[in-house]
């Protein structure tokens, strides 16, 4: 019995503290380059909606943005709502990173993004 209390227990406050987890929006634009709000603190979790992508399969939508893991950002997608959610790491969150910093980070990479997006709607 005491077992299962808490095991309810664990289950409730993970529970809770995924419901208060920050979460804010992103935008990708036609160039491939992802950004934040920079009016905003970091976000653990930003919302990208990939509705525009167009993709074969969800599956290769999947595939398409798990390519773009890194150690600051990790893209989980939601393949019943076409909806992506870019995770932002515990570390980078608690350095002295801005907003800006990882737009300049996403920046970076939105030319392999795109690149990478034509090659795949090519095969």
């Amino acid at each position: 019995m005491k077992k299962n209390f808490l095991f309810l227990i664990t289950i409730a406050l993970l529970s809770i503290s995924t419901a208060f987890a920050q979460t804010s929006t992103a935008i990708m634009n036609d160039q491939f380059i992802i950004e934040v709000p920079e009016d905003q603190p970091l976000a653990e979790v930003y919302v990208l909606d990939a509705g525009e992508l167009i993709f074969k399969t969800p599956e290769q939508m999947d595939v398409y943005f798990r390519g773009f893991n890194d150690n600051v950002v990790e893209f989980v997608m939601n393949k019943t709502d076409r909806v992506v959610e870019m995770h932002v790491s515990d570390e980078y969150r608690r350095s002295d990173k801005l907003p800006a910093d990882l737009n300049k980070h996403l920046a970076e990479r939105a030319a392999r993004m795109k690149e990478r997006y034509l090659v795949m709607q090519a095969q």
